[in-house]
C-alpha cells in the first residue's frame, strides 16, 4: 500500500490499537475525512498557515520556474504534513524532480500528460473532470496512481446536481477521491461531502480553520434504514396425480383372483 493511502486509513479509521493497557486518550481520534489545501509555490506564508491550521497535507502549485530553493522551503514550511507538487505539462522527468525534491506526492492535472508520467515510484493523484464519459472514469481503476482529485466549485452551498455529478465519479473511479473545493463553499457543506463517499476534502488555506473544526464535530453518519419489502404469499400449487389415480381405480375395478 502506498504512504498516502497509509496516511488516508490512518487518519479517517484510527491507529491500530496499541499492545497492552494504554489509555485510550492517548489514542488519536479518527477524522471522518483527510484535510489537504492547496497552495501557490511562491505564497510561503500561505503554505505555513495551511499546516499550522492543521492541513494533513498542502498540494502546491509548481513549474519549471520553481526553484530547488523553493521547494526545499516549502518542505521544510509543512512539518510533519504530507506534501506535494503538480505537473501540467511534460511527464516523468518533471515527476521524478518532485520526487527528488522530498515530495511525497504528485498531482498529476491533466491526462494530456505524457504516459510516462505514471512509472515513478511517487504516490501520484490525477485529477478528473466532471465531461469525462462513464468508460473513461472507469479506466482510471486500472491506472497506478494512489487517488484522484475532483474540483467541485460553488458560491457557497453545493446543489443537488453537483452533488449527483461528484458521487457518479465516486461510483465510477473507486479510487480515494479528493475533493477540491471552491474557495466560498461554507464549512457546513462538509456532511454531505462526507456522505457522498469522498475520502478527503481540499481547500485555500484562510479555510483550513474552518474547515477543521467543522470535521472535529461532525456526527457519525446515519445508518440507511432497511428497506422492508411487503411479502406475498406464493399460491397454493393444485397437484395432479393423474397416473397415481388411474392406477388406484383399475386396481378397484379388477376381480379378485382365485388361488
Amino acid at each position: 500500500m502506498s504512504k498516502f493511502l497509509d496516511r488516508v486509513k490512518e487518519l479517517t479509521q484510527g491507529a491500530p490499537r496499541p499492545m497492552g493497557f494504554a489509555p485510550a486518550a492517548q489514542r488519536p481520534v479518527p477524522l471522518p475525512l483527510i484535510l489537504f489545501a492547496r497552495a501557490d509555490a511562491g505564497d510561503l506564508r500561505a503554505v505555513t498557515e495551511a499546516a499550522y491550521e492543521g492541513a494533513e497535507g498542502v498540494l502546491v502549485g509548481v513549474g519549471p520556474a520553481t526553484t530547488n530553493e523553493t521547494m526545499e522551503a516549502i518542505r521544510e514550511a509543512v512539518g510533519r504534513a504530507m506534501w506535494g507538487g503538480s505537473v501540467e505539462i511534460g511527464g516523468r522527468l518533471d515527476v521524478e524532480r518532485l520526487e527528488k525534491a522530498g515530495c511525497d506526492l504528485a498531482l498529476l492535472r491533466n491526462a494530456g500528460l505524457q504516459a510516462d508520467a505514471l512509472t515513478p515510484e511517487i504516490d501520484k493523484l490525477l485529477e478528473v473532470e466532471q465531461d469525462w464519459p462513464d468508460a473513461l472514469l472507469r479506466a482510471v481503476d486500472s491506472l497506478p496512481i494512489a487517488g484522484v482529485i475532483y474540483r467541485v466549485d460553488s458560491v457557497e452551498h453545493l446543489t443537488i446536481q453537483q452533488l449527483i455529478e461528484l458521487q457518479r465519479v465516486v461510483l465510477l473511479v473507486r479510487k480515494p477521491l479528493i475533493a477540491s473545493l471552491g474557495p466560498s463553499i461554507a464549512a457546513d457543506s462538509i456532511g454531505v461531502l462526507r456522505d457522498a463517499g469522498v475520502a478527503g476534502i481540499m481547500v485555500v488555506p484562510s479555510k483550513v480553520k474552518d474547515f477543521r473544526a467543522a470535521l472535529r464535530v461532525l456526527p457519525p453518519p446515519k445508518k440507511p434504514k432497511e428497506r422492508v419489502e411487503p411479502l406475498i404469499p406464493a399460491a397454493p400449487t393444485a397437484r395432479h396425480d393423474h397416473g397415481d389415480d388411474e392406477e388406484d381405480r383399475a386396481s378397484r375395478a379388477a376381480p379378485l383372483g382365485r388361488g
